[in-house]
């Protein structure tokens, strides 16, 4: 099961994390888009910031 997003950028599954640095204050997670692992990446958000998430089977 996969947690999947959808940004600006297009939609991006998490494959690894997420773990939190700089006091709790930053949050990062590996990302990529949804069957493609040349895509692979991490990315970072502060962790006040609220994304909408969902569960994809």
């Amino acid at each position: 099961m996969a947690i999947v997003w959808t940004m600006p950028t297009g939609e991006w599954e998490v494959i690894g994390g997420p773990w939190s640095m700089a006091a709790g204050k930053t949050v990062y997670a590996f990302v990529q888009r949804p069957g493609d692992p040349g895509t692979k990446r991490e990315m970072a958000w502060a962790a006040h910031e609220e994304i909408t998430a969902r569960r994809k089977a």
